[in-house]
């Protein structure tokens, strides 16, 4: 057996992507070497039950170590878990997320009104209509020799 196995398996945990891992086997969520997250361990013993499968348990602080029971969250699917950093994220900017969206193509804090509407988790798409517009302009620059071609073939086709 290794100095490190042997660490692991006298202390029952480590860190694993700046999340602390417990050594609990038998948990429906261990992983195959039988760690769970200790948050998850934490919040289950404060409801009395297991967590379903898809929930995932968020820190407030965004600090992955501090399990205490006011920093831990838990989030019905990572859908909910993700649209809680993009609202943070947006606060971080001294943003409001209810009104403003951040660009994923240039970075920048818009109005929603500056997205056009889409079947997103908000219902709106997630690049600015200004970048969205400069893609379309710079796709339609690249491939307009395409599309021609493309155009005149098909006509040559059909007549």
């Amino acid at each position: 057996m290794k100095i490190g196995q042997i660490l692991k398996r006298r202390l029952n945990s480590h860190i694993y992507g700046g999340y602390k891992m417990i050594y609990t086997p038998n948990h429906p969520r261990a992983s195959n070497r039988g760690y769970i997250f200790e948050q998850i361990l934490i919040v289950e013993k404060v409801l009395g039950k297991y967590l379903p499968i898809e929930a995932v348990v968020h820190h407030h602080d965004n600090n992955g170590l501090n399990n205490s029971n006011n920093n831990l969250v838990v989030c019905e699917n990572r859908i909910y878990h993700k649209l809680l950093h993009r609202r943070q994220k947006i606060l971080n900017l001294k943003g409001d997320p209810n009104l403003q969206k951040i660009c994923s193509n240039c970075g920048l804090l818009k109005s929603k009104t500056e997205f056009y509407s889409s079947n997103t988790y908000d219902k709106l798409d997630n690049v600015c209509k200004e970048c969205s517009k400069k893609h379309r302009k710079e796709y339609y620059e690249e491939n307009i020799e395409k599309c021609r071609t493309n155009l005149r073939n098909y006509y040559k086709q059909k007549f």
